[in-house]
């Protein structure tokens, strides 16, 4: 019999699962070769049935003559030992990708470079995408399905981390007062109608994660480079949008505004290393992940926060209800492989969009209180382990009565309502003050600063 490479740490790993069958559901069967999948289903088939595992039953359930002596092997000269499974499954895990990536890219990449004419981008990418993710199998250490007594062990680990003081923050300490913060795997999603605030808010979170050395990355998949870095170089200063426009200033305050800007982005660059803005329109969302491993690998790090603005603008979402649920849990599983925290910014429903106050007293009445108002909510609202809407009433107050003498006195606050949040602080409202000039969203000092709008 020919064995492959993989054939020496299978024999490894099926030897340990002989002497403690319950290791046999600690791999992935996709590891192992196709000889290997016909011993793995023979072992599974025996214990299932309660048969006595041995090389006779195991060469009858089996039935293959080629993996005959390999079996009897496994019995007869069986010297591993169960202590080092952890070792010899690692080892597996390698083997299979080494031959994945020996299968695939020999082929393709003597393809590649011998083809005349242009450079076949999207192949290119397809190959880039298998080496990260089977590098990102190597590098992940959880098994394929845990024993209890993993998952004890790593919440004790979890425990400890938290009495140690250990907090994903949002970064913003009003908002994780009333959430259990940016919990790596996990999709916080930002809704409300258009021109609500949402972005606003995803980009001054994006910032304080920039002042807080938090490792961040802010796709922009709707709005362009100059405008993002517009709105962001606004909050950061203070100079309104429109003056960093030049058009309505003079030479003197353009030379000012020009040396405020200059100061400001050596300041950025300082702290590049850990955050990103990324302007992606046409972006799929099965490239997604692969941008946010290469993200991690250039930051050195295993978990970040990603902000996807807007997420219903990935190319390759269709508006289908099926297509939506099916994309918000690739999303979803994606956060999970990668250990890392999703906000995703989406719309509100028409139903939330089109309502109009009867008076400007009545205008606190449309606030979001809700998630059947997410657009396609069924599907993200589910998988979404915190839900946040925005609502800010002058907003709405210089929509529908802009000569109301009462519009022009209200102070412009933003509200940040959670809707949703496991072990969080559901219906809490977190106010802001928001400055529309510069985008910039503030806390809200008053007696009460959170507020509870369902009693609780």
């Amino acid at each position: 019999m020919s064995f492959n490479v993989q054939f020496e740490s299978e024999k490894r790993v099926f030897e340990c699962i002989i002497k403690n069958t319950s290791l046999l559901y600690d791999i992935d069967p996709d590891w192992l070769s196709h000889k290997g999948k016909e011993i793995y289903n023979g072992i599974e088939a025996l214990t299932s049935n309660k048969k006595s595992l041995n090389a006779d039953n195991l060469i009858i359930q089996v039935n293959d003559e080629d993996v005959r002596d390999f079996v009897v092997g496994l019995f007869e000269d069986n010297h591993s030992d169960v202590r080092d499974f952890e070792i010899y499954k690692d080892r597996l895990k390698t083997d299979h990708v080494r031959e994945t990536i020996s299968e695939r890219l020999s082929d393709d990449l003597k393809i590649l470079v011998n083809k005349r004419g242009d450079l076949d981008i999207r192949k290119v990418e397809d190959l880039s995408r298998l080496l990260e993710e089977n590098l990102d199998l190597i590098r992940s250490k959880r098994s394929s399905v845990a024993t209890m007594s993993d998952v004890t062990r790593r919440y004790k680990e979890e425990i400890a981390d938290r009495i140690s003081g250990r907090f994903y923050t949002y970064g913003d300490a009003e908002l994780d007062k009333v959430t259990v913060g940016a919990q790596p795997g996990q999709i916080t999603t930002l809704f409300g109608p258009s021109s609500m605030g949402k972005s606003a808010y995803a980009l001054n979170l994006f910032n304080k994660q920039i002042n807080k050395h938090i490792p961040s990355a802010y796709f922009t998949l709707e709005m362009d480079e100059v405008s993002t870095m517009d709105r962001l170089i606004s909050l950061r200063t203070g100079i309104p949008v429109t003056d960093l426009q030049m058009k309505n200033v003079d030479g003197e305050e353009k030379a000012f505004i020009k040396d405020v800007i200059d100061s400001e982005i050596q300041r950025i660059n300082k702290m590049s290393d850990w955050m990103y803005l990324l302007d992606e329109p046409g972006l799929k969302l099965s490239e997604f992940e692969s941008k946010i491993m290469k993200l991690k690998k250039r930051m050195g790090v295993d978990y970040m926060i990603a902000f996807i603005d807007l997420w219903s603008m990935f190319a390759d979402i269709r508006p289908e209800a099926s297509d939506i649920e099916q994309a918000i849990n690739k999303t979803s599983d994606i956060a999970n492989r990668q250990g890392v925290h999703l906000v995703a910014i989406v719309q509100a429903n028409r139903e939330a969009s089109k309502k109009s106050p009867a008076s400007i007293e009545l205008i606190p009445s449309m606030k979001i209180r809700n998630i059947d108002n997410i657009k396609n909510s069924a599907a993200i609202g589910e998988r979404s382990r915190t839900v946040i809407s925005v609502f800010r009433a002058k907003k709405l107050a210089e929509q529908y009565f802009p000569d109301n003498p009462l519009t022009e006195a209200m102070d412009d606050v933003f509200e940040a309502t959670i809707l949703k949040c496991s072990n969080g602080k559901i219906g809490s409202t977190v106010k802001y003050i928001y400055q529309p000039e510069c985008f910039r969203i503030t806390p809200y000092i008053e007696d009460d600063k959170i507020e509870n709008d369902y009693g609780m």
